[in-house]
Parts: structure tokens; C-alpha cells; sequence
């Protein structure tokens, strides 16, 4: 087995380019858990995401650079890769609605209190 060999299956750290103009960075190795053999990609943990790990069909790959950890971190930062991709654009709001919805009970629990007041009669 020679030295490129064991070392890419033992791991490299990678800034992938996907079919599809995607871009992703991160520890690159092989996996063949699922029954084929795929390639698993380790994100780092970013300012805006936990890291997490992804399995890519080698055919799905364009080119592959191999960089240095350091390369990998600031390049996951810049692209900022969405560990969850949400397929129902409504469902990101989520977060939003429910604010919402708890924004106009409060409403409704201040006007039930004026009404339930009793008036000065005039």
C-alpha cells in the first residue's frame, strides 16, 4: 500500500467542491459503514454551527484540495454550512412564530385584565 494510500485512509483535511457548486471544508476519510464505501467528511465547529460529519458519494465529488487544519477552520467560518438543511421554508420560521403567538397571548391576557376591571361610573 503506499504512503498516499494509508494516509487518505487514515484522514486528510480537505476543502471539497461538490457537483452543484457547493463548497465544503473539512477531516476527509473513508467510510464504508453504510455497506458502499463513501466518503465521510468531519466539519469543525464554527461561530454559527456544532461541528458534524457528512457522507458524500465519491462520484459526487468535482476536486478535492488538500490544505492544512488551519485552512480547513477559516474556510468552514467563510462558508458557514448549515448542518440541517430545511426543506420547508415555513419551518425556519418557526422560531419566529412562536414568538408571535406568545407575543399576542400576552395581549390578550392584558385586555381580558382591562375588561375585567371595574369602571367608575361616570
Amino acid at each position: 500500500m503506499s504512503e498516499v494510500t494509508q494516509e487518505i485512509e487514515k484522514g486528510r483535511w480537505v476543502i471539497l467542491e461538490l457537483f452543484g457548486h457547493k463548497v465544503i471544508a473539512g477531516y476527509m476519510s473513508t467510510d464504508e459503514s453504510l455497506g458502499a464505501p463513501l466518503i465521510r467528511l468531519d466539519v469543525p465547529e464554527t461561530r454559527a454551527y456544532p461541528a458534524f460529519t457528512r457522507h458524500y458519494n465519491p462520484s459526487a465529488i468535482y476536486s478535492v484540495s488538500y490544505v492544512s487544519q488551519e485552512a480547513v477552520q477559516y474556510t468552514a467560518e467563510a462558508i458557514s454550512e448549515n448542518p440541517v438543511s430545511v426543506y420547508v421554508p415555513e419551518l425556519g420560521e418557526l422560531t419566529r412564530l412562536q414568538q408571535e403567538n406568545k407575543d399576542m397571548k400576552e395581549t390578550i391576557f392584558r385586555f381580558q385584565q382591562a375588561l375585567s376591571k371595574p369602571r367608575l361610573s361616570d
